[in-house]
């Protein structure tokens, strides 16, 4: 098989096999916030392959899919808004020069989904009325979810450097 078809074949199973494990996300309670962080990887694992124009074709394909199909749209979203793309990002960001600008950047760009999913919280999901207790506490929920941010970003650079090491040579 040439090149340029084994990269198309190997995005389009990435892509299936993320809506795969969103509709589990979405059909299995426990564990669903992982699911949909594995399906995030996903995206990582095609970056690594295949390039960044079909890592970003995994992740439109399986965010528009699993938005069409699953039937807990929140797994949908989740992975749209915040795990999809972020490896892909992520790549972009640490190749800048300065580590202070890289991690600026991915705050940024996290801080940015959180807003962006708040505001779409409170307009579609609670429109006129935000329970007092989410405005008194949003400053502390930015912080923590920062926090949370900031391990996820650390636990998944573990990941990929493990996949790269032990799994990617077996596979091409």
């Amino acid at each position: 098989m040439n090149r340029p078809t084994r990269r198309l074949t190997r995005s389009a199973l990435l892509a299936a096999l993320g809506c795969a494990l969103l509709y589990i996300s979405a059909v299995i309670p426990s564990g669903r916030i992982a699911l949909v962080a594995v399906s995030g990887l996903l995206t990582a694992a095609a970056l690594i392959h295949c390039g960044i124009f079909h890592s970003i074709a995994v992740f439109a394909t399986t965010a528009v899919l699993s938005a069409a199909i699953i039937p807990l749209k929140s797994c949908a979203v989740l992975y749209a808004v915040f795990l999809g793309y972020y490896p892909i990002a992520k790549s972009l960001f640490e190749r800048l020069k300065s580590r202070v600008l890289e991690w600026v950047c991915k705050l940024a760009l996290f801080n940015g989904a959180l807003t962006c999913l708040w505001i779409l919280g409170r307009s579609v999901f609670l429109p006129g009325e935000v329970p007092g207790f989410f405005e008194k506490y949003i400053i502390l929920a930015y912080i923590l979810m920062n926090l949370v941010f900031i391990v996820y970003d650390l636990g998944i650079s573990k990941l990929i450097s493990f996949y790269i090491i032990r799994i990617s040579k077996h596979i091409d």
